[in-house]
């Protein structure tokens, strides 16, 4: 079973190690920046950066919230990890652009680092190809094919997802 903390970073460096610190005698397995709601927006490179200096390997990262973009995520990153991608715009306080879904565009983003060892989970697999402004899964294929020679496309519980290959 895993044990989370969210961490919000408005009180400061200082608050924000010592939190940390506190997750992990408690025993969390990974801190999150924020809960994603608050006005700050959430994440930001220098929390992230600051929390995993203070966990170290002992605990996950978790960057929530303010996320909007690939790059946002990229910005962030120091090594491999796991991209969720949303395959829809959910309406309401949920990021939105000008496409229905932007999984093409994020999936060349996140194929640009090169072989990295991250993996790319895309919800909502079922809507692939059936809906208006989705892609078909074929196309995704061809996607990853082309920019990502090095890993392949599964599907699985209605997410398609991308890892190395074996």
């Amino acid at each position: 079973q895993q044990c989370s903390a969210a961490l919000l970073s408005l009180a400061g460096d200082d608050a924000l190690t010592s939190a940390c610190r506190v997750a992990a005698d408690a025993g969390a397995d990974f801190v999150k920046t924020s809960t994603g709601f608050h006005p700050s927006g959430g994440a930001s490179p220098h929390a992230v950066e600051l929390m995993a200096a203070t966990v170290g390997s002992k605990l996950g990262v978790k960057a929530s919230g303010g996320i909007r973009t690939a790059e946002d995520a990229i910005a962030m990153l120091d090594g491999p990890a796991i991209f969720w991608l949303d395959g829809h715009y959910s309406g309401g306080i949920t990021a939105s652009a000008d496409l229905v879904t932007p999984i093409m565009q994020e999936l060349e983003t996140i194929f640009a680092l090169g072989d990295a060892g991250h993996v790319v989970i895309i919800d909502d697999a079922r809507l692939f190809g059936r809906d208006p402004g989705y892609p078909t899964v074929a196309a995704v294929r061809a996607c990853v094919a082309q920019h990502a020679p090095w890993a392949e496309l599964s599907t699985r519980n209605d997410a398609l997802i991308v890892t190395a290959k074996a």
